[in-house]
């Protein structure tokens, strides 16, 4: 390999780099890599380059705070193994609290997963003005369960 300046033979050789972001500065030692031994200059190979992006990457990232994750409707359907209408019914009633958010509701998972993990009341809608005594037991039998 020649160098890109002096277009003269790079080495081979066991190398050191250093990268910064902010006020930190990573030392990775052992890198091979080519060096010029007119100019000093020193080339990594792409996956070496990978290496060390990804090296930075993870410590850049990792004083992130992760962003909270937003569900649409239809990942709540999904989440809640349910119906459309079920999600809009809970919205009616107010066991879900969310809001609207460029016209569309976002749910936090969050909160859904503490809804899940809730105990909760049931109740049993019936159509007509009157309950028979067969309505009464399957109501018994859904609310026992």
């Amino acid at each position: 390999m020649r160098c890109i300046y002096c277009n003269l033979k790079m080495d081979r050789v066991i190398t050191a780099t250093s990268a910064k972001w902010g006020n930190y500065e990573i030392v990775i030692n052992g890198l091979p890599a080519y060096q010029c031994n007119e100019c000093g200059e020193e080339i990594f190979s792409p996956e070496i380059v990978d290496i060390i992006q990804n090296l930075v990457a993870g410590f850049a990232d990792n004083g992130k705070q992760e962003k909270p994750e937003i569900l649409n409707i239809t990942e709540t359907v999904d989440m809640l193994r349910g119906a459309k209408q079920m999600i809009y019914n809970m919205l009616k009633d107010s066991r879900l609290n969310i809001e609207k958010v460029g016209g569309e509701w976002r749910f936090d998972p969050v909160k859904l997963r503490e809804l899940l993990d809730q105990d909760h009341e049931y109740t049993v809608a019936a159509r007509g003005t009157m309950i028979t005594e067969n309505d009464a037991a399957i109501i018994e039998e859904i609310i026992l369960k």
